[in-house]
């Protein structure tokens, strides 16, 4: 909490100083003589509306209580002279954040309200900053059928005071298989394909995503932990985006709240199979083993950020999945392409760049192409011509709650 002091007939035009002056008025708005003494202004927070056992997400909205105090320097100084003050978020952005106008703020006396705050960038210490601000003239401008009033500040620092207090807040992310590549098909010219998709955030204890092991969803839709053979239909060789074309399901994960330094990291596993038609015939069954192996095989796994992993738990998945595949399917069918990925949310091996907040921060997003997958055919027979398919796949985090707006405060 700053105290903010105003010297008479001073502006002082710096960017950062406690010591600020505010200009008194002749009418509400109009700029006249300061006055004699010199007068205080004190800003408090007095409440942040967070909901019990839960953290807030970032940029997400937030009503503030405050209360703005004035004092004179000299206790025989009048009290009658009415000033405008606003109230404002240091992040603004309307229409997500509002400031609270005092229109006659009488110095010497003191006023609460509340306004709408953004919460700040994610963090274990995240800082929510509100000003006082001291406007010196106002625009009108007409919108069609109504009229609205915008502050313009003056070049010099417009800040009578400030107060902040610490958050912890998490970043939400959600995962997505946004395409892939085929160089070889595993059958002899077209597969028929199915993706599974399944998440947890790795933490000690355990989060819900990992501790409830959920079940594998059959193609359901976004919004789950887990999805399981999404129908992505024939395919040849080539590139093929996920979802095939605008306005379908996206395969995809999520939500995943993460405060950045507290979590593991972000772990999901995906397969691509090539399953011809008799998958509605053994679908929740094989989703079942899917979900369970899947999340064996992420608790125990970890590896450099962002990077798709082929071991020995991730070899289980693959083989018992293969094991369903001699089981149920034909000789053509199986699986073409499978990988863990783990993304740090703390910084590892003094790698910084690589963690959940750096990858996203910049754009949102991050996007990477797993290496060449190869699988050979059962039996490693060259019943559909081809003793090995080979696939890249293409993945993305995206970290939803971030906006571009919210890494520069006004104040």
């Amino acid at each position: 909490m700053l105290k903010s002091r105003l010297p008479p007939a001073v502006i002082v035009a710096m960017a950062m100083v406690t010591d600020t002056p505010l200009l008194a008025q002749k009418d509400l708005w109009t700029v006249g003589a300061p006055p004699t003494p010199q007068v205080y202004y004190t800003l408090k927070i007095t409440s942040v509306s967070i909901p019990p056992n839960t953290t807030p997400v970032e940029f997400a909205p937030l009503d503030v209580g405050f209360t703005l105090s004035t004092s004179w320097s000299d206790n025989s100084a009048p009290t009658e002279q009415p000033v405008p003050v606003r109230v404002c978020p240091a992040l603004i952005h309307e229409p997500d954040t509002t400031c609270a106008d005092i229109p006659a703020l009488k110095i010497g006396a003191s006023r609460s309200g509340t306004l709408r705050a953004a919460a700040p960038p994610a963090g274990k210490t995240s800082v929510l900053s509100i000003v006082a601000l001291a406007p010196i003239h106002v625009l009108k401008t007409t919108n069609e059928s109504k009229s609205r009033y915008k502050m313009r500040l003056d070049d010099g620092n417009p800040v009578l005071a400030r107060d902040s207090t610490s958050l912890r807040v998490t970043a939400r992310y959600d995962v997505a298989i946004t395409g892939f590549t085929i160089d070889v098909t595993r059958s002899t010219t077209e597969d028929t394909d199915y993706i599974s998709l399944y998440g947890m955030v790795k933490s000690n204890p355990p989060r819900p995503s990992a501790a409830d092991n959920p079940k594998c969803s059959f193609q359901q839709p976004f919004l789950t932990w887990c999805i399981f053979s999404a129908e992505y239909g024939d395919v040849r060789d080539g590139w093929h985006p996920v979802p095939r074309q605008p306005g379908l399901k996206e395969v995809r994960v999520g939500p995943y709240d993460l405060v950045p330094e507290e979590e593991d990291g972000l772990g999901f596993v995906f397969q691509i199979e090539n399953m011809g038609g008799r998958i509605q015939e053994v679908g929740q069954e094989v989703a079942n083993i899917f979900s369970q192996l899947g999340g064996v095989a992420l608790m125990a796994y970890g590896t450099e950020s962002g990077k798709s992993s082929m071991d020995k738990s991730a070899a289980d998945l693959g083989q018992a999945m293969e094991r369903l595949h001699g089981q149920m399917f034909a000789k053509c069918d199986g699986e073409v392409a499978r990988g863990m990925v783990m993304v740090d949310n703390k910084v590892m091996n003094n790698q910084p760049d690589l963690t959940l907040e750096r990858l996203t921060a910049r754009t949102g997003e991050f996007t990477y192409t797993v290496p060449e997958t190869y699988y050979f055919n059962k039996d490693e027979d060259l019943i559909c011509g081809k003793r090995i398919s080979k696939y890249r796949v293409t993945y993305t985090v995206y970290r939803t709650s971030w906006r571009s707006w919210g890494w520069q405060p006004a104040y």
